[in-house]
């Protein structure tokens, strides 16, 4: 699965050019594609892959896939009320937020609501 620091190009791997972020293998790159491919409808891709919406980070697509007690449906409303309402992709942890995948302990210096450390 892709880490937290890896830069990807995620535009550029939905039109198929797997590339070699952080020298992550090909085949690894593949099969994170084919699950995204899979679980996400076409026409939100393509949304992202023909630049009508600014490309999320690849790790927000390959994430949600792994989501296996939510109905992906529910994951796809999600993400489509979102792009209507705020014309983006929404962030991983708005995605977390809304599916019960953020850890409830917080450390002593940080605070309700706040978002993951960007790199």
């Amino acid at each position: 699965m892709t880490t937290r620091s890896e830069k990807i190009d995620t535009r550029a791997v939905l039109n198929g050019d797997l590339g070699r972020a952080n020298g992550t293998d090909q085949d690894v790159r593949r099969a994170e594609a084919y699950r995204v491919w899979a679980y996400w409808p076409s026409e939100m891709l393509a949304k992202i892959r023909d630049g009508f919406l600014v490309a999320p980070e690849w790790r927000m697509l390959t994430e949600a896939t792994a989501f296996s007690d939510v109905d992906p449906e529910r994951v796809h409303d999600f993400v489509r009320d979102q792009v209507r309402l705020r014309g983006r992709w929404p962030t991983i942890d708005e995605v977390r937020r809304r599916f019960g995948r953020v850890t409830n302990h917080r450390g002593p210096d940080e605070i309700d609501e706040q978002t993951s450390m960007k790199m």
